[in-house]
């Protein structure tokens, strides 16, 4: 009798090497930290987004503090509709005294980033990565909280250009139109606000779930009572979408009606590096750690633990969490301090999120939801910290 082994089962042995292989690799192997993808530039205005891009990930809220160069609310009064609600009429006091047309300003404004862009767009008003990149300063201006009292005008300027954005087929502007929409309905009370803005979180997520599920989501989750039952404005979207922005990241656009990851999964390093694989081949870079998104993983699953905080879903909330610490680059992330005072008082941080629902008037920004926070914006795009002194700064001393 032949010891050989039959035709049959050499190809069994070859398919099962075929696969073991690869998968020894991601599991053994450490995943990357980064991806190398572009980073979206402008195409007249290459400096300047450049220019953007290093202010905005270092930070640097100084470059927002002028108020003068304003450009959407000097339109025509047809301009100043979204999806046909009109902008309120009325500017907050502070405001409405300190804007005055880019051609008047003083020349201690000519180096203002937002002057900068807002000059950038007269002067190129076709060009839809500098309309998002502008929405994307109004926006980030407003979370941070850098003029508080003009938070509501810079919402609507970041809207203005997003819808601009849209308009020129930004694949990435609908949440920077949305997401301020939704926030005014808040701050200003006024439901019609929330109305057009899921309508659009709906649309953008049904379009582009891989990017707008998140953005969906972490707005959502802060301004919604979980208890609070709504035909339209339902809390459980927020978790569910943030699960769609993970297996669509994995698995391709309009796959998550067909393919669903158990929540509360945890990543370990052979699923690591199996998204960075899937993300490589098919050019998402907006998926995983890149120069535009310097901690895209940390920030996207400190966003998700928050949702199940507030819902009271500890356990998916721990894994949640974990996952942020555990992320390929998380060592320097700068608010992983804060994940750990998430962890290390639930319950607390539970009933401070849920007293908090709808507000932006926050004093603890530390320990407030993610999307209600001054960094916002900085949990997934600020840069890594700097080393000093052989140490990598950004650890605390609770573990992080």
């Amino acid at each position: 009798m032949s010891s050989k082994p039959s035709r049959k089962r050499r190809i069994l042995l070859i398919a099962v090497a075929l696969f073991a292989l690869p998968a020894l690799y991601c599991a053994v192997v450490p995943a990357p930290k980064t991806l190398d993808f572009p980073t979206p530039v402008a195409g007249n205005h290459v400096e300047l987004s450049q220019h953007f891009w290093k202010v905005f990930h270092a930070q640097d809220t100084d470059q927002l503090l002028s108020d003068e160069c304003r450009t959407a609310h000097r339109l025509p009064a047809l301009e100043r509709k979204l999806a046909g609600l009109p902008l309120q009429p009325d500017l907050p006091p502070v405001a409405a005294a300190g804007r005055r047309d880019v051609t008047r300003r003083d020349d201690g404004d000519a180096d203002s980033l937002l002057c900068r862009l807002e000059d950038a767009i007269l002067e190129s008003p076709e060009d839809a990565v500098l309309a998002t990149i502008t929405a994307a300063a109004y926006n980030w201006r407003a979370q941070a909280r850098v003029i508080p009292d003009q938070m509501i005008e810079d919402l609507h300027e970041g809207r203005h250009h997003a819808k601009r954005g849209v308009e020129l087929g930004s694949p990435l502007a609908g949440g920077f139109q949305a997401a301020p929409t939704w926030l005014l309905g808040f701050i200003t009370e006024d439901e019609e606000y929330r109305t057009v803005a899921h309508t659009q979180f709906v649309d953008d997520t049904l379009k582009f779930p891989s990017f707008h599920a998140f953005i969906e989501a972490a707005t959502m989750a802060g301004m919604l009572d979980p208890q609070w039952k709504h035909p339209e404005f339902d809390y459980g979207w927020a978790i569910v979408s943030m699960m769609e922005q993970l297996e669509t990241c994995m698995f391709g656009d309009g796959a998550f009606t067909k393919i669903q990851l158990p929540e509360g999964m945890k990543l370990n390093n052979f699923m690591h590096n199996v998204i960075a694989g899937i993300v490589k081949i098919s050019g998402r870079g907006y998926c995983y750690n890149s120069e535009a998104v310097p901690y895209n993983f940390p920030g996207m699953f400190i966003a998700q633990g928050d949702i199940y905080l507030k819902k009271g879903q500890f356990e998916y909330a721990r894994v949640a969490y974990e996952n942020a610490l555990n992320s390929p680059n998380s060592e320097n992330y700068p608010y992983r301090k804060d994940i750990h005072i998430r962890l290390n008082d639930m319950e607390g941080m539970m009933a401070k999120f849920n007293r908090e629902s709808g507000t932006m008037d926050i004093d603890e920004h530390p320990t407030a939801m993610v999307v209600q926070s001054s960094w916002y914006c900085a949990s997934c795009h600020q840069a890594p910290p700097v080393a000093s002194s052989g140490s990598a700064l950004g650890a605390d001393a609770s573990g992080g």
